[in-house]
């Protein structure tokens, strides 16, 4: 019985660590009643300083919604439908690279986009957030 003991006590250290070391950097809000920002220093906010590296974002699902905190993110694609991207502001939030949007009535606002835009699905809305870059519209009803 004793020597489960240390092996226990090893198994514990490293689930500490781990959990402690990770974090993420977007909160994926399901569509619903409007609801606060997280607060700072909660999950959903990435390492601070407009210094650090590009982070990208979780993998958002049809019907959610997606809070970036104030930093810099990756591009990428949004490839589901109804997807709502909210930044903390023009200034604050950034997303550097291009931005690919893939899914149908999809919404980008509060937030600089420090690339091209392609949109191939239809219906997207991007007039609040502000883009750096050329915007490819391959979809109907895009607006930006």
């Amino acid at each position: 019985m004793m020597g489960a003991m240390p092996k226990i006590a090893v198994i514990v250290l490293v689930l500490t660590i781990a959990l402690t070391s990770c974090r993420t950097v977007g909160v994926v809000i399901p569509d619903g009643p409007p609801s606060d920002r997280p607060p700072a220093g909660s999950p959903g906010e990435p390492d601070s300083g407009p210094d650090r590296g590009a982070r990208g974002w979780p993998n958002v699902g049809n019907n959610q919604t997606l809070r970036l905190e104030r930093g810099s993110y990756s591009g990428g694609a949004i490839t589901s439908n109804r997807v709502t991207i909210v930044g903390r502001g023009r200034a604050a939030t950034v997303i550097r690279g291009d931005l690919v949007i893939r899914g149908n009535s999809c919404t980008v606002t509060d937030l600089t986009i420090d690339g091209d835009v392609v949109i191939t699905g239809n219906n997207a809305d991007l007039r609040g957030a502000r883009i750096r870059g050329s915007v490819d519209s391959r979809g109907q009803n895009n607006a930006w």
